[in-house]
């Protein structure tokens, strides 16, 4: 991969959306040594649709491709032959979630990128963590670019109306505000910010590693091997950290005031079920942490509203401990999934207006919708707009299930929990089509 120049910024942007235009930006485009990318998206993921991808140049030009309105851009306008170029370097940050919807939504897999993301990792790595801590875009521009930048701000008054919208991204026209933000995401990381990370990384002849963790972030949400791969490596480091905390620290140690950063962060990605095997104190001690993060979780309550939403795995974590052996853990984390989801309940209908599909909720908004037991099809005690979409998962749901024992894997089986929800569905009178 080689440097481009770093001349003066400044923010040119335009948004594409007529074919023979998009045909002419990526041939500029593919001029360029490398580019910054990012995109945009509603629960954006394998699901979650992508609706604008930015791409921007190290002399400050920033075209968003509205793919919403014109889906046509990647093969008639070109796009894709820049997305999937070897020649042309994509500066891009955690780009899981936008390759996953990339390849899964329009058959694009994008190469040659240079992940902010995984050279933050690599680099602390370096530096001695065992565990590094991912960044956010606004932490790892902090972190890495030698100046105050305007990003900081601009990314509160976006998680504002994420907030206020769950279908923010989905909204057309673009506003300028939303013009603004999209260009931001694409800018923040160039040029400032590559260049120290890259200069780093070729110093300490890291680009090898780098290149193949940067393809494992590519395929991660693409491809279940490479995530069981990656979950193998980061559950063998937790373990080690962890069967180390076991030797060295008490029992009646004050553990959450002397804990390292790689501990701490250890101790919360450590699976409970995989306490009991290395010692009776560490299970106290993952006991006293999931108390801690309850305690945490219910104060964010109050303060980042619906954007708890977003913490992917949040809704799963909490129904495990509610089967946690301690009986303190259960009541917590029982009493504070009913008010999760009755905070998010109330909230969708305001975030997502007339849209009606399963593919724009959070997992958590989703689980949320299913553990509705309407009486009826048209159940007057819950919100119609609400119920309807409890409906739309419940269809989605079935026929997911039933695609999965024709078509799946053996091991995607119908589990205890579906089976139960079907049960209380047939004692409903629903109209045909419902």
């Amino acid at each position: 991969m080689q440097r481009a120049d770093m001349p003066e910024i400044y923010h040119e942007k335009e948004v594409v959306t007529d074919t023979q235009r998009c045909r002419q930006v990526v041939h500029i485009l593919q001029r360029e040594i490398a580019v910054s990318l990012a995109g945009e998206g509603v629960a954006l993921g394998r699901e979650g649709p992508l609706t604008l991808v930015q791409v921007g140049t190290f002399y400050g030009a920033v075209y968003l491709f509205d793919i919403l309105v014109n889906n046509e851009l990647f093969d008639k306008g070109g796009l894709r032959l820049l997305l999937e170029s070897d020649k042309v370097a994509k500066v891009t940050h955690s780009c899981c979630f936008l390759s996953a919807a990339l390849f899964a939504q329009y058959a694009v897999r994008v190469r040659n990128v240079f992940d902010t993301q995984i050279a933050h990792l690599l680099i602390s790595e370096h530096e001695g963590r065992q565990l590094p801590e991912r960044l956010t875009l606004f932490d790892v521009t902090r972190c890495y670019s030698g100046e105050d930048n305007s990003y900081g701000w601009r990314s509160d008054v976006r998680d504002m109306w994420l907030r206020r919208l769950g279908d923010y991204w989905g909204q057309r026209p673009l506003t300028n505000e939303m013009v603004e933000f999209a260009a931001d995401d694409a800018m923040a990381i160039i040029p400032e910010v590559y260049r120290r990370q890259y200069e780093y990384l070729e110093k300490n002849r890291l680009l090898p590693k780098f290149k193949a963790r940067v393809e494992e972030e590519i395929l991660v949400e693409v491809n279940q091997e490479v995530k069981d791969m990656r979950g193998r490596r980061i559950e063998s480091t937790v373990k080690d950290i962890v069967r180390k905390m076991d030797e060295k620290y008490d029992l009646d140690s004050k553990l959450f005031e002397i804990l390292d950063d790689d501990e701490m962060y250890a101790l919360h990605l450590l699976h409970f079920p995989d306490a009991p095997n290395i010692s009776e104190k560490v299970v106290n001690f993952k006991t006293k942490y999931i108390l801690q993060e309850l305690t945490k979780i219910e104060e964010d309550l109050h303060t980042e509203q619906v954007m708890i939403s977003t913490r992917n795995s949040l809704g799963d974590d909490i129904k495990n401990y509610e089967k946690h052996p301690d009986e303190r853990v259960r009541t917590k984390a029982r009493h504070l999934r009913i008010q999760i989801y009755d905070m998010l309940l109330r909230e969708i209908g305001r975030r997502y207006g007339g849209l009606s599909a399963p593919q724009i909720f959070t997992e958590l908004e989703k689980q949320a919708l299913r553990s509705l037991t309407p009486k009826s099809q048209t159940d007057p005690s819950i919100e119609p707009f609400v119920l309807a979409q409890h409906w739309i998962i419940v269809e989605n749901d079935i026929d997911q299930a039933l695609f999965n024992l024709r078509y799946g894997h053996p091991a995607l089986q119908i589990t205890k929990d579906f089976a139960d929800r079907l049960r209380t569905y047939e004692k409903l009178e629903l109209t045909e089509g419902t």
